[in-house]
């Protein structure tokens, strides 16, 4: 049995530790895929990643459906791209679970990051939040330390939003 998305590894040797958090409202139905599916298509690849982003951004990205969809596509197709290219090894993705939210750290600094973690190959970093450090606590232990980093990853959210928006062709013609 291959182990649970929770048990993976992520790329700094550290064990995911999200705690799950309250359901929140989805903006539609969500979509149940079994895992015996053979190809992984774009919708799958966009709603396991919405998923994700709901749970680990701050609700006020939930009450604005808009912007959660411009940064999942935005996600989505740097995953698309990536298993395109061969960066998830010959045969790509082989489970939706694979595409996760991990702490990884950088020396002394942690940081959430969404990443995908191949059956081949090395773990490929989608998106990326902010570095952030609370007295060497570490943030998979330390509630505090965590929500530094669910700061730091929500922080940068908004950076990629705001880059998504700027290159909307009708947003530079309003101003």
């Amino acid at each position: 049995m291959p182990p649970s998305p929770d048990k993976q590894h992520s790329p700094t040797g550290h064990t995911p530790g999200i705690a799950s958090q309250p359901s929140r409202p989805y903006p539609r139905a969500p979509r149940v895929y079994h895992e015996s599916h053979i190809r992984i298509t774009r919708d799958m690849v966009f709603d396991r990643i919405y998923f994700l982003l709901a749970d680990n951004l701050p609700t006020r990205w939930i009450q604005n459906r808009e912007a959660l969809v411009h940064l999942t596509k935005s996600m989505a197709n740097v995953v698309i791209r990536s298993g395109q290219y061969g960066d998830f090894g010959p045969h790509g993705l082989s489970s939706l679970t694979q595409i996760s939210v991990y702490i990884g750290h950088e020396g002394i600094y942690h940081y959430m990051c969404l990443a995908v973690h191949p059956s081949y190959g090395d773990v490929r970093v989608i998106f990326r939040g902010d570095l952030c450090e609370r007295e060497g606590q570490d943030p998979i232990i330390h509630h505090e330390a965590m929500a530094l980093c669910r700061t730091g990853f929500d922080r940068a959210a908004d950076r990629l939003h705001a880059d998504i928006i700027s290159r909307i062709p009708w947003n530079r013609s309003a101003n």
